[in-house]
């Protein structure tokens, strides 16, 4: 699915245009040999190598990443499809989505990621019910039985589905804790941010780790989120954050939090997507979405008055 030589590639591109020779990339590094074969390699990144490297740019990996995504005229769109689908960013969804209806690969995976993806985002605009949702992703699920299962996409995959029908458990929430928080990042990482977004959401919202396991997932979110400098998933971390603080019986802190991240889905999340996350929120922190406002505001008009 995922060449790895290609991410060398385009660190080699930079290379050049920065004028820079492969001996002074490399140096103290690896060795130049190291660096060409990795171009044409299809093993795993080692993150720490290619940190290091990427400095010698002045090049951060966020930095390399939104490159990756948003600049690499070689995308096939399965990741501006993917990342439009996870945040429920519609707005110049359609001419991608029938890009993908015509997509082939020779990875069945990356098929199934393709497919699921269509799925939900017809759920999501109310053309597909939740029963032929189901019914269509269960069969996509099966294909994905045959490969490793602590491959990072299906584990994404598996989240999502996850998230969609809590009633039939597919997941081992301490073993999928664990890989999260263990998982040693590599350019797959457009999988892992998402399934961590993913996780987050389903364990506050069902309640269903205890505050050392959440704060560990909570921290790695912080550190990598950034990569994809997008609003909502920065509203989706204040209402994580806010629950944290919930987990710790800060209550000051919590509706903070959560106040920040109410403002901010309502003025970036898509319309049709408010009914969804007012849901969530509501389930998440036992509150009424609008009394809880009205309360926050009084606070701190409260405040200003008395200063």
């Amino acid at each position: 699915m995922i060449k790895y030589g290609s991410f060398y590639k385009v660190l080699d591109e930079l290379r050049i245009a920065k004028n820079m020779t492969i001996s002074e990339i490399t140096d103290g590094i690896i060795s130049e040999r190291t660096y060409l074969r990795l171009m044409k390699d299809d093993s795993k990144v080692n993150f720490t190598t290619l940190s290091k490297l990427l400095s010698k740019l002045d090049i951060n990996v966020p930095q390399f990443l939104q490159f990756l995504i948003h600049h690499n005229k070689k995308d096939n769109g399965i990741a501006r499809f993917l990342i439009r689908v996870h945040v429920g960013h519609f707005t110049d969804i359609k001419p991608i989505y029938e890009e993908m209806k015509s997509f082939k690969s020779d990875s069945e995976i990356e098929m199934c990621v393709v497919s699921a993806m269509m799925l939900i985002y017809l759920f999501m605009i109310d053309e597909l019910s939740l029963e032929n949702l189901q019914a269509e992703y269960k069969k996509i699920l099966k294909i994905l039985d045959t490969y490793n299962q602590n491959n990072m996409i299906i584990i994404y995959l598996k989240l999502l589905y996850q998230v969609h029908f809590k009633d039939d458990l597919i997941i081992d929430i301490k073993t999928y804790t664990q890989i999260l928080s263990e998982y040693k990042s590599t350019l797959s990482i457009l999988y892992y941010i998402l399934s961590l977004d993913i996780m987050l959401l389903y364990v506050s919202e069902n309640k269903l780790l205890e505050l050392p396991d959440y704060e560990k997932l909570l921290n790695i979110y912080k550190l990598y989120y950034p990569s994809f400098n997008m609003k909502n998933l920065e509203f989706n971390l204040e209402s994580y954050t806010a629950y944290y603080y919930q987990l710790k019986n800060d209550y000051k802190m919590r509706d903070d939090y959560l106040f920040k991240s109410i403002n901010n889905a309502f003025v970036v999340m898509s319309p049709h997507l408010h009914s969804k996350y007012k849901s969530v929120i509501e389930t998440t922190f036992n509150i009424k979405i609008d009394e809880f406002l009205d309360s926050y505001l009084e606070k701190m008009t409260t405040k200003i008055e008395i200063k």
